[in-house]
């Protein structure tokens, strides 16, 4: 492995790690942290866009957004 490589996996290992805290923070309960973060891990590039007034979290992933609801489904 290079040096890139190495510093690029460090990069998006410190990010999942911020966003995982943040979504800890944000989450209403436990189905949607654990829905939350499955989402996170198979999508990357996701982010966190916000709340609804309903509770759902909104991610944005590749122009797309992604809502998890209180429940834990994906809307």
């Amino acid at each position: 492995m290079t040096y890139w490589d190495i510093s690029k996996k460090m990069i998006t290992e410190s990010k999942k790690q911020k966003l995982s805290k943040k979504l800890e923070s944000v989450c209403e309960s436990k189905s949607q942290l654990m829905v939350s973060k499955k989402l996170v891990n198979k999508y990357p590039n996701a982010k966190l866009v916000g709340k609804t007034v309903n509770k759902n979290l909104v991610f944005e992933s590749n122009n797309r957004k992604i809502r998890v609801t209180k429940d834990g489904q994906i809307l």
